[in-house]
Formats: C-alpha cells, sequence, structure tokens
C-alpha cells in the first residue's frame, strides 16, 4: 500500500491512501501526510491521503501541518477531506486556520468546513477520543462503465460532519481564540473583494449585533459577548476604507456593519459614521 501511494494513476493512489487508514504508525502518518503536502500531486489522491489522516485521529503531531496547508489551496475534495480530518484530530488551536478557510470560501465548500469547524467547536477537552475506523463495504467501491470511480470513492468519503468526542448538546467554545479569529476576519477584509463581500454578509447576519453567521448562531451569551468585542476591535478601523469601495454592494455592507459596531442600524443612504464618498 505504502509503494502504490506514489503511483502515477490516481485511482491506484487515492485507493492506497483510503486503505492505509487501517494501520496506524509513524511511518504510515508520515507517507499520508507527504501525499497531502505535494501539490504536484492530484485531488484524488491528496483527498484520500487526508481523509486517512482523519480516521487515524489524535496521537501524532504528523500530517498537521500539511493538512493545515491543504486548506489553502482551494483544491475541491482535498480541502473538505483536509477540514473534516482536522476537526477529527480534536485539537482546537486549529480552529483559526479552519476560520480563516470558511471566511475564503464563497460556494458550497463553505458549508461543509463550517461543519467541520463547528464539530472542532464542540469538542470537550483535547482530543477528538479513541479513534474510530469507518467500515467501507463493497458497495462502497463504486464502478463506473466496468471501471473503479476513484473521483465518486473519495466524494463519498466523510459526507456528514466529523465525528469528535464532544457530549451531546455541548456548547461550540469559540471565545477561548477570540482574537486570533478576529485578527482572521481582519486579514480577510482586506482580501480581495469576493472574500470581503462573504465576510461582511456574515458580520451583516443580524440586524442588532455583531455575528459571524451561522459560526455564532446558538452561542450561549457570554461567548458571544467576548467574540463580539475581539470582532469590533478588529473590525471598526477597516470599515472606513470599505465604505469608500468602488463596489456599491461592499460600501453598502460596510455602512451598515459600522452602524452595528456604533450600536444602530442606519439607512445605508443615510449621513452616518461610514458614508459614500461626497455624502455627509
Amino acid at each position: 500500500l505504502i509503494s502504490a501511494t506514489g503511483d502515477t494513476r490516481d485511482q491506484v493512489a487515492a485507493l492506497a491512501c483510503a486503505g492505509l487508514a487501517q494501520f496506524d504508525s509513524a511511518g504510515t502518518r508520515a507517507v499520508l501526510a507527504g501525499v497531502v503536502g505535494d501539490t504536484r500531486r492530484g485531488d484524488l489522491p491528496r483527498a484520500a491521503c487526508a481523509w486517512a489522516l482523519g480516521v487515524l485521529g489524535p496521537g501524532s503531531s504528523l500530517g498537521r501541518a500539511e493538512l493545515i496547508r491543504a486548506l489553502t489551496d482551494n483544491v475541491s475534495e482535498t480541502q473538505r477531506l483536509a477540514a473534516w480530518a482536522l476537526a477529527r484530530r480534536g485539537d482546537k488551536s486549529d480552529l483559526v486556520p479552519l476560520v480563516e478557510a470558511y471566511l475564503r470560501r464563497r460556494d458550497q465548500r463553505r458549508g461543509e468546513i463550517r461543519d467541520a469547524l463547528l464539530a472542532l467547536a464542540t469538542v470537550t477537552g483535547q482530543s477528538a477520543g479513541p479513534r474510530r475506523l469507518p467500515a467501507i463495504a463493497p458497495a462502497e467501491f463504486p464502478v463506473s462503465s466496468g471501471r473503479f470511480d476513484a473521483r465518486a470513492m473519495v466524494r463519498g468519503l466523510a459526507v456528514s460532519a466529523p465525528e469528535t468526542a464532544s457530549s451531546a448538546g455541548a456548547p461550540r467554545s469559540l471565545s477561548v481564540h477570540a482574537s486570533a479569529i478576529a485578527a482572521a476576519v481582519a486579514r480577510g477584509l482586506e482580501a480581495h473583494q469576493d472574500v470581503q463581500r462573504a465576510i461582511l454578509a456574515d458580520l451583516d447576519a443580524d440586524a442588532h449585533e455583531l455575528t459571524l453567521g451561522e459560526l455564532t448562531r446558538g452561542l450561549p451569551a457570554d461567548e458571544l459577548r467576548t467574540l463580539q468585542q475581539a470582532l469590533i476591535s478588529a473590525v471598526a478601523p477597516r470599515l472606513p476604507t470599505l465604505a469608500a469601495s468602488d463596489d456599491p454592494s461592499i460600501r453598502a455592507a460596510a455602512i451598515r456593519v459600522g452602524g452595528v459596531v456604533e450600536g444602530a442600524k442606519p439607512d445605508t443612504r443615510k449621513p452616518g459614521l461610514f458614508q459614500f464618498p461626497g455624502e455627509g
């Protein structure tokens, strides 16, 4: 299996990576991490190896750095399964890179990264718990035109939210990393306009208080207040620049968010702290 992970045929390498999820050793983890971290490799073997690292779970730092880097690749299945694997590891220090990846997505992958992030936020303690190897039944090896369909196999891996050692209904704990999360939001507001729109939409999700959309929905009140204070400190200095953007949707959203920061929700065309250029 280890030898087959280097096969130039993606379907062979992906199947070998999936098979290695049954063998937990430092050598296995190193091989899996090497495939995930090699951006010259195809999406399918990298994604399958990321999944295998998630199945193996906590117990070693091997692969963590490669999984975090894979979050920034925006490569379809690799990014999805890297997020899932990081949540399965159960290390809450990985919340911040997951937040950054979430903020930078605007497509259906955003919801998948959010699910991983929220699963990690409910972890009780620092470990995802004992490893549980998901069964792979013969029916889960799909065939297309009489041949093994590796892409369909990878798409079928980890299609539900990551299972961690969280207790049922455990509160999410984002505030412990409030400053770092707020800094990630502020960095995103300095990125390209698609990212700015996505983040402003989250910040503007509530008419009366600063939130991060789905990420903060349902947070305990004290957790939310802590995160809000950090967000206000990080976001407020950037809003005047965004309110002068050449994109009208960004301008309007920045003014609305500015109104929330100031404790009010002004009409986007009325004078306020954050105004359109030339208005006053």
